[in-house]
Formats: C-alpha cells, sequence, structure tokens
C-alpha cells in the first residue's frame, strides 16, 4: 500500500523551492543551499519527482505572468490603452437596445470616480475601475453627441417647397450632389428638416455657390437604413452628418439674393470655396483622369473618377491613396520643415544665432493646418494632423515625442468632441494602419535595428532595405486594416502587395512632391510644368492598378461577417501592437481563438431578402442570389451580391432571365426554394388593384411597395394559409428583412412574445430585420 506524504514534508519542500526561486543571482551556495531532492526520509522517495516539477513550473509560470503584466501596466504604451477603452465604450453605446439615460451614465461615472479615489492604493482594483470608468465615459461622450445633434430625420417621402443654404456641390458630367443645410419647409405646415442631400440637374444649378440661400422644390424621401440586416446604417450616418432627408430637385434652385436677403459666408464656406477652385484648376490643367485624381489627391474632391478607375484602384489595393491621411500630411510637413532647415544652413549667421530648427517646425505646423482645411479634413486627415501636431509642438518645446503615445493622443481628441467617428471606416482603418506601423518601426523594434544596421552596410545594401521597408510597410498596413476592409466592403485584394510596391514609389517620389509644388506655384499662375509631372505620375499609377486588377483571383469575397468577430480580431492586433512582454502572444492568441470560434459557427442558410423600400428582392440557389421582381437597382444589389459571397458582376446578374416568375404591370408571383424540398409561394404588389389577387392566391408572404390599408380574408374563410405583408409601414419600422432556415426550434416564450417568428418558425424559417424593435434616435 502507498503511503500518503505528510504535508510537512510538503510544505518544507516547497519552502526550500521559493527560496531556491528567491535567491539572488551569485549568492554563495553555502548559505542558499541549491534544492535537492533528499535520499534519507523514506517518506520523500515514494513521492513522483514529475508531480514536484509540475508544481514548480506552475508556480514559475504564474510568476512570470505576474511578471509580465506587472511590467505591461508600468510600460511606455500603457497610456495607449486610453482611447481603446474609450472607442468600446462608443461602440457598447450604439449596440446598446435602448438609448440610456444621460444621468444614468452621469452617476455611474461618479461612482466609479469616486471608488478609483478609494482604491488608488490598490494597484489592481485601481487600474481596473479606470478602465471601466474610461469606458462609461466613451459611452457618455456617444451619448452627448446624440443628444448634442438631435437631427430631426424625415418620416415620410413627398414634395417639399425649401428654403435653405448651399454647404456643398459635388459637381459630376450632368447631375451633380447638392449638399443644403439650415434648410426650412415652406408648407402651411412645415416639417422640421435640418440638412438635405439632393440630386440636381447641372443647368439647375448653374451659378450657385457655396453659402448661397436657394429656393427650390425638391422630392424627399426617408434616409435609407442598413440595406441588409447587420449592415452599414446609411440613416445613422446621416444623422451624425446632420441629414434629415435624401431626395432630388424638381427645377430650378433659385438664390434667395434676388430678394434681398443677405449672403454671409462662413469659414468653412470660404474653405469649400478655395477647395473647389483648386480642384477646377486642377482639372483644367489636367484633363480627363489625371485631374480627377490629382484633385482627389490633393484637395480631397473625388468627383469625376470613373467607376472602373475606382474600381481597379480599390481591386488593387491602391484606393487608399485617395484618402487624405498620413502620407500627404508628412510630405507636407517634410518638405516646409526640410526647405526652411535647408535655406537657413545657407546663411550661416541666422543658422547660429538663431533655432531655426524651432521656425522650421511653427511654419510647418501652420502649413499642416492650412493643409488640413484644404483637404476638407476628414477622419484620416485629422488623426495625421494631430500627430503631426503633436510631433511639431514636442521639437518647439525641446520635448522627446513617443510615436504611439502620439496617436493616442490624435484618438483621445477626435473622440472628446466626435465619438461617433468611431463606427467610421476611415477612423477604424487609418487608426489601426498606423498602429500597427508603429509598432513594427518603432525605435526598439527588431525591424527597425535591421535597418539601421543596413545604413553602415553600403549603398545597395540601404537601397534594398529601402525596398524591404516599403514591402514591410504594405504589408503590415494591408495586414492591419483587412478585418476593417471585409466588415465594411466584403472585400479585399489579394495582390495589394504587388499594387503597392509597383505604384507607391511613383506615388511618393514623382506624384505626390510635384502635387505640392503645384499648389505652392498656384497662385503665380506657375502650376503646368508640376502638373505636367504629376499627370504622368498618375497615369503610371492607373496603369498599374489596372493591371494588378486584372489579374485572376485580384479579390477575395469572404462575405459578411460579424461584428463581434471584426473587434475579436482588433482586440488582437492591438494586443500585440500595444503590449510589450510575450504577454502579448498569449493576449493576443485568447482574442483570436475567439474569433475563431464566432466565425466557425454555423450560419443558418439564406432563403429571401428583401430590401428596406420593398423594390429589391432576392431568393437564393444554393450560394447564388436570384433576383426576383422587376426593380432593377446596381448599388443595392452590389452589396447583396458581395455580403453572400458572390463575386458576379451586378449589371450581369440584374439584366439575367427571370422567367421563373410570373408577372404583369400589377405584380409578380414566384416561389423560393429552401430546406428538403420545401417551397414557399411570394407575390409583389406594385399597385393596390392587385391586393385582392395576392390574398387570394397560395402566396404566404406578400411584399407590397404601395401601403395596403385592408387586411387579407382570413383563413376560416378562404381556407388559405395566413399571410405575412411586407408592406411601407412594416418596412418603415423593421427595415429590411431577411429570412433564413431554422436550424433549432424557438424556445416557447420566445414564440409567445413575437407572434410573427412563430409564424415563420412553423414552415421552418426564421426572420431577421435591419432596425431593431426599439428605436435609438437615428432610427
Amino acid at each position: 500500500m502507498t503511503k500518503r506524504v505528510p504535508n510537512s514534508s510538503l510544505s518544507g519542500l516547497q519552502d526550500a523551492a521559493d527560496d531556491q526561486q528567491s535567491a539572488p543571482r551569485g549568492t554563495d551556495t553555502a548559505e542558499t543551499p541549491a534544492l535537492r531532492w533528499p535520499q534519507a526520509s523514506p517518506t520523500l522517495r515514494i513521492v513522483p519527482r514529475t508531480w514536484h516539477r509540475m508544481l514548480l513550473r506552475r508556480q514559475n509560470l504564474q510568476d512570470a505572468v505576474a511578471r509580465a503584466a506587472a511590467a505591461e501596466i508600468s510600460g511606455p504604451d500603457i497610456f495607449a490603452w486610453i482611447p481603446v477603452f474609450m472607442a468600446l465604450g462608443v461602440l457598447g453605446y450604439f449596440t446598446m437596445s435602448r438609448d440610456p439615460e444621460a444621468l444614468a451614465l452621469a452617476l455611474l461615472l461618479v461612482g466609479l470616480l469616486i471608488a478609483i479615489w478609494y482604491a488608488r492604493r490598490t494597484d489592481m482594483m485601481f487600474r481596473s475601475l479606470m478602465a471601466l470608468s474610461l469606458f462609461i465615459a466613451g459611452a457618455g461622450l456617444a451619448k452627448w453627441q446624440t443628444d448634442r445633434l438631435a437631427t430631426p430625420l424625415l418620416q415620410q417621402a413627398g414634395t417639399f417647397e425649401l428654403s435653405g443654404r448651399v454647404a456643398d456641390i459635388v459637381a459630376g458630367e450632368k447631375r451633380s450632389r447638392l449638399v443644403l443645410s439650415n434648410v426650412r419647409d415652406l408648407a402651411a405646415i412645415p416639417q422640421s428638416l435640418a440638412g438635405v442631400q439632393l440630386s440636381a440637374f447641372n443647368q439647375h444649378i448653374a451659378g450657385l455657390r457655396i453659402g448661397d440661400r436657394v429656393w427650390l422644390r425638391a422630392r424627399l424621401e426617408p434616409l435609407s437604413g442598413p440595406l441588409i440586416p447587420n449592415g452599414y446604417d446609411f440613416r445613422r450616418a446621416g444623422y451624425f452628418k446632420g441629414l434629415s432627408a435624401r431626395g432630388f430637385s424638381l427645377g430650378e434652385a433659385i438664390p434667395e439674393l434676388q430678394f434681398g436677403s443677405s449672403g454671409r459666408s462662413t469659414l468653412a464656406d470660404r474653405l469649400t470655396r478655395i477647395r473647389q477652385t483648386v480642384a477646377a484648376r486642377l482639372k483644367s490643367a489636367l484633363p480627363g483622369e489625371a485631374g480627377a485624381l490629382a484633385a482627389a489627391l490633393l484637395v480631397g474632391l473625388r468627383s469625376g473618377i470613373s467607376d472602373d478607375t475606382e474600381k481597379a484602384l480599390r481591386n488593387s489595393g491602391l484606393a487608399h491613396i485617395l484618402a487624405i491621411s498620413g502620407l500627404h500630411m508628412a510630405l507636407v510637413t517634410a518638405l516646409l520643415f526640410g526647405t526652411i532647415r535647408l535655406a537657413a544652413a545657407f546663411a550661416r549667421t541666422v543658422s547660429a544665432r538663431y533655432e531655426v530648427k524651432k521656425w522650421a517646425a511653427a511654419a510647418a505646423l501652420v502649413g499642416a493646418l492650412l493643409y488640413l482645411g484644404l483637404s476638407g479634413a476628414g477622419i484620416s486627415a485629422q488623426r495625421a494632423f494631430l500627430m503631426a501636431a503633436v510631433f511639431l509642438v514636442a521639437i518647439i518645446c525641446d520635448r522627446a515625442a513617443l510615436t504611439m503615445r502620439n496617436v493616442a493622443l490624435a484618438a483621445i481628441v477626435i473622440l472628446l468632441y466626435q465619438p461617433a467617428a468611431v463606427l467610421s471606416p476611415g477612423f477604424q482603418m487609418s487608426f489601426m494602419a498606423v498602429i500597427a506601423l508603429v509598432a513594427v518601426y518603432r525605435r526598439d523594434g527588431t525591424f527597425n535595428r535591421l535597418r539601421m544596421k543596413s545604413r553602415q552596410t553600403g549603398v545597395l545594401r540601404a537601397m534594398l532595405a529601402g525596398i524591404i521597408a516599403l514591402a514591410v510597410t504594405s504589408i503590415v498596413a494591408g495586414f492591419a486594416t483587412a478585418p476593417f476592409a471585409v466588415h465594411h466592403f466584403y472585400q479585399f485584394a489579394i495582390y495589394g502587395l504587388i499594387g503597392n510596391l509597383a505604384a507607391m514609389p511613383v506615388v511618393g517620389f514623382v506624384v505626390m512632391p510635384a502635387g505640392l509644388l503645384a499648389l505652392l506655384m498656384m497662385p503665380f499662375g506657375l502650376e503646368a510644368l508640376p502638373l505636367s509631372l504629376m499627370g504622368v505620375g498618375l497615369d503610371l499609377v492607373v496603369a498599374v492598378a489596372e493591371r494588378v486588377s486584372g489579374l485572376s483571383g485580384a479579390i477575395s469575397v469572404p462575405g459578411q461577417q460579424s461584428a463581434i468577430f471584426t473587434l475579436l480580431l482588433a482586440l488582437a492586433l492591438i494586443s500585440l501592437c500595444l503590449m510589450r512582454t510575450k504577454l502579448r502572444y498569449a493576449v493576443a492568441g485568447i482574442f483570436l481563438g475567439a474569433a475563431v470560434a464566432v466565425s466557425s459557427a454555423a450560419q443558418a442558410p439564406p432563403v429571401l431578402l428583401v430590401s428596406p423600400d420593398g423594390k429589391m428582392i432576392a431568393g437564393f440557389a444554393g450560394d447564388r442570389l436570384e433576383f426576383r421582381g422587376t426593380t432593377r437597382n446596381s448599388f443595392t444589389a452590389n452589396i447583396w451580391l458581395r455580403a453572400f459571397r458572390d463575386e458576379r458582376d451586378p449589371e450581369t446578374v440584374l439584366n439575367e432571365d427571370r422567367t421563373a416568375q410570373s408577372c404583369d404591370r400589377t405584380g409578380c408571383l414566384f416561389s423560393v426554394h429552401y430546406g428538403n424540398s420545401r417551397t414557399i409561394q411570394i407575390a409583389t404588389i406594385n399597385r393596390i388593384e392587385a391586393m385582392f389577387e395576392a390574398c387570394a392566391s397560395d402566396a404566404a408572404i406578400i411584399i407590397s411597395s404601395v401601403e395596403l390599408t385592408l387586411p387579407c380574408i382570413s383563413p376560416d374563410q378562404a381556407g388559405n394559409p395566413e399571410k405575412t405583408i411586407f408592406d411601407p409601414s412594416f418596412l418603415a419600422k423593421r427595415g429590411a428583412v431577411l429570412l433564413t432556415e431554422l436550424r433549432e426550434p424557438p424556445q416557447s416564450d420566445r414564440i409567445s412574445r413575437d407572434q410573427l417568428s412563430a409564424r415563420f418558425a412553423a414552415i421552418g424559417l426564421q426572420i431577421q430585420t435591419s432596425l431593431p424593435a426599439s428605436k435609438r434616435p437615428w432610427n
């Protein structure tokens, strides 16, 4: 019989192990003897040595984790976690089913601050409460912005007589996009409107300038919600842009200046006019595609770029050059900073007596601010300017600026006054790319040490190192932004590395320097020569984009991914970038494993998809979409195809034969197959007179683009199954509809609460809608 080891013996052994671990290196072994297995004690001989080794290894692992955690908490990048927790709080606010009360958030934040004060001597508790308070602060900022804007949203389409101020004009070939702000409805019972976006013929808005007040008649409709469940919410984006509706003008826009009103313009109006003037001169000097691309690169106006060119840039991984960001801002600041210092170098008296470096930094800061206004101040441009400003101010103040801290400061500033920007693709992709690049190129990083070493080994190796750095930059930026590209656009470029390696040297050394020189020389009318050089470079970039995008398999279409999956991938990448010890691999592995678990969850096969206006309908045949009805909307079709992993061209799919349905001028009737040989009949109604025929048919679902004021015949009267009607009133409340196969039977309490879900569950289907049952301010 095996004897049990006394507790005293085990505790003594553990104490010896602890002494051995805690003994400082270099101490005398006579005072601190090494841990040895006793040979005299018969009791200890029967204890397996592997068990004790496991105990020691576990203790060592716990100590290592504790030391790594302590190093991370006191590390140089702990400050960078502040905007991370704030951004998580903003995301938490937008995912809530109901809008929280501002007073409740304020009281919760005050309570947390009090708890932080009392826990200030307990390090772990203090930092945990601090992270939670930052999360609540982020949610509070999002709530504050939502209540501050309070944009009124149009609820029903109609014809309106409007008066408003011209905020923006985006010129097109035949029609232009007109944005009006401070809109007033001139009807007897006016509706509250903030801003509207209109499509107008060019001849109807000829002569209008930014800042003019105009009168016009327009057909307005509510902003569209997500086109698919869990998709991008255009209505929410419009709410935070101050837009109440969209539509098209019904005639000429008449300036109100003719009636004696004052036409004061704001600073934003003047900047917009300057941008449009510069864009017009660029397009005049560079006609065609090159001029449109030059305007996009220098002043942020993308109108005039053809769909084919934009598609080629996107499919080759070069679409990021159209967004004014770090590359553009870095070139502006470097050009001004370097030019001033170089000029001062030739004046030895000036360079010897004065701190020219600070003068150059101040001039570069002013130039960057002017370029920010000229570019339109997008999210990526704001981030780039704030980072450059922190760096330049540090030079002026003789302070060292930590690069990752610059990124964090830029994010904090944006979150403080525009927290809803967290939802935009520009914010997510811009900051994630910069965080990853800073982590790779940080001063104490492996790649930077190799790059510095290569500078001491000759010109050829230095050039090779530059090429490798460009490749690494493309790989890192593409890898960091890929989850967000897939989440928002449902695709990413496979050959982005090839496109960037071929085109970015041209952009960095030819296109942008020539463009910035043209901007400086434009007030003197001398921009023709640098613009001609810029045009040559842009032609090369477009040629590279077309060649790369034409390769077989240039893009991958993974389809729609859940928000939690993208968030987990982002947290894994952030952990790798912001943490310094080996603990980052464990933390990132946990997030990555959770993301894999979420993505591997079986998704129910889709059956039917209905647009928010009820006009676009698609069924599913395996992995392919089959459009039904008579409406053809290429924009909606493109989003649906990409979201459900269908790589076909939208125009080709929309023009396919639709003989599988029976249609006339009042509506259509068709069938959708799903599951194990199950079929459901669906009827669409374009006119009210088709209602009685649809109700009398075998259709289980009626999709109507007109309001149905009368109910269908009940089952006990006609013997037909109960029908589900998706009419404008239902779609306005619930948005786009997706029917999927029901894998598991619903819970009984769920059926009692949601009769619509119960009705579909009875025929083996599950319904998802793009709008929540409880409304938020932007719904």
